[in-house]
């Protein structure tokens, strides 16, 4: 592999940053917004906070399973089976967050439902579990939505492909928005290249890959652009368009 596995604990310290500032949103609504400002704001300021600290707690937690190819337990094992056991995880994790987000917003709803002919200050147990319930429902099916698009062979070509270069013959937008792992926002393409590797001759190949929305990143028509491909299976290509996918010295100006 070409890069150096990333640490686990370096993510811990931005989720404890979150947490603090979950927590400092669930105290700020929860002292006067009741009384000041009606509960409806008082639920949605913690649900929105609790929901992106689940999020960012459910990124953390997959990242330390075998979902992403500088795993640990990788190391030394042949390249089909680090695919193939990066699919397995893929497909379990997308049953848990499914089957879990559903639960999780169904008790939500049901706590929600239960407290409504209340006041507030009557049921507050009830509103909170409510929010509790709510907020990881909703982010447990948000990261499956970054699941879905998710394809092992190509995460792996990204992370230790062979570098190459290849020239862009076509560009289609299929007009299907998607998220990335990130939870940023990307449109899907089909791009037809043409792969010129290291050793060998040039040949065509067409992928289907997320681009993130942005107008700098997408290529024209011509443009040669870095790639990582598996010499094994010389159709999975990756093309390497977001600023921190490419080599430094491939950070400019595309060239065409």
């Amino acid at each position: 592999m070409d890069r150096q596995p990333m640490p686990a604990q370096g993510h811990w310290p931005a989720l404890a940053a979150l947490g603090c500032l979950n927590l400092l949103c669930i105290g700020f609504a929860g002292v006067g917004s009741i009384r000041f400002w009606g509960w409806p704001l008082s639920f949605g300021v913690p649900l929105f906070s609790q929901a992106l600290f689940f999020m960012a707690f459910c990124y953390v937690l997959a990242r330390r399973t075998p979902l992403y190819p500088d795993h640990p337990s990788f190391a030394h094992s042949p390249l089909i089976t680090i695919i193939a056991q990066m699919e397995r995880t893929r497909r379990r994790l997308l049953v848990v967050d499914l089957a879990g987000g559903g639960i999780a917003v169904s008790l939500g709803l049901s706590f929600l439902v239960a407290a409504s002919p209340h006041t507030p200050g009557e049921r507050p147990l009830l509103l909170v579990m409510a929010n509790i319930m709510l907020a990881l429902g909703f982010a447990l099916l948000a990261h499956s939505a970054t699941l879905f698009p998710r394809r092992s062979a190509y995460e792996y070509a990204r992370y230790a492909g062979t570098p190459a270069k290849a020239r862009i013959l076509k560009v289609t937008n299929t007009g299907i928005g998607r998220r990335l792992p990130t939870y940023d926002s990307a449109r899907l393409y089909h791009l037809d290249l043409e792969v010129m590797p290291p050793a060998g001759a040039a040949y065509p190949v067409t992928i289907r890959q997320l681009i993130r929305r942005h107008p700098s990143i997408m290529p024209a028509v011509g443009a040669v652009i870095p790639v990582k491909y598996l010499p094994e299976q010389p159709q999975v290509v990756v093309a390497l368009l977001n600023p921190e996918d490419r080599p430094p010295d491939d950070r400019g100006i595309l060239k065409g």
